[in-house]
């Protein structure tokens, strides 16, 4: 009988144990503001370093501010991954590992696993007020506002984690905004110059989710209900 109880004893402690021996995950929100422009063209989104030099070399960017585990990034820099839409394309998943970065924490790992397609269409890419332009294929929604300018959003999820504790998934929407170019004008630049630049402003949340217990915690919990119910019966019988 003490044997049992101690075998019972043990494997809760283990149960136990296993559940709080994992790092927490990273949860909170944190926005950006790149430090260079950003170019669009029909195939690409090339982030700016600073001073606006583009090319090969990926964006820089600040972390403007942060909650929860992220509130260590806030006035930092880091950098953010140039896209392709061959090798990131819209609307499928895919994994593009140190998508954003951080000098404050560079262990971290913002992986992007997906960009979400606009939700405007073809036919909105007009000069009309209220106007929401998507064109085929494309991840950007753009809409037109009063006095010819337009707004631009762009919608990216993935995950994140410190290599320690579990990946915690995030949902990103990247924003600028364009004074004298609606969305018919800013396709006619990208037509022809290859490309439209702006500035480019960001906000991430990451959300924790429900863990599922391993296996080895579920055989130790059965272990214990088990050697719990034999008990009872010993004292009932």
């Amino acid at each position: 009988m003490t044997k049992l109880r101690l075998a019972i004893a043990a494997s809760m402690a283990l149960l136990i144990g296993s559940a709080t021996a994992g790092a927490a995950p990273l949860v909170g929100s944190f926005t950006t503001a790149g430090l260079g422009d950003v170019r669009v063209g029909p195939s690409f989104i090339d982030w700016g370093q600073i001073g606006n030099v583009f090319g090969p070399t990926n964006g820089d960017i600040l972390y403007v501010s942060g909650t929860g585990s992220f509130s260590v990034l806030a006035t930092t820099t880091g950098t953010i991954h140039d896209l392709n839409l061959a090798t990131e394309p819209v609307g499928s998943s895919f994994l593009l590992n140190n998508f954003l970065t951080s000098v404050a924490e560079p262990t971290w790992n913002f992986a992007l696993t997906f960009i979400q397609p606009g939700s405007g269409t073809a036919a909105g890419c007009t000069t009309t007020v209220g106007a929401i332009c998507t064109p085929t294929g494309s991840p950007f929604t753009i809409t037109n506002l009063v006095g010819g300018g337009s707004s631009v959003a762009l919608a990216v999820s993935g995950f994140v984690t410190d290599g320690v504790g579990p990946a915690t998934p995030f949902v990103g929407s990247f924003t600028t905004q364009f004074a004298d170019q609606n969305a018919a004008q800013i396709l006619a630049t990208i037509a022809s110059q290859g490309f439209v630049q702006n500035s480019h402003s960001g906000t991430f949340v990451a959300t924790a989710v429900p863990e599922v217990p391993e296996p080895a915690s579920l055989i130790l919990l059965g272990t214990g209900l088990v050697g719990t119910g034999w008990l009872r019966r010993r004292r009932t019988s």
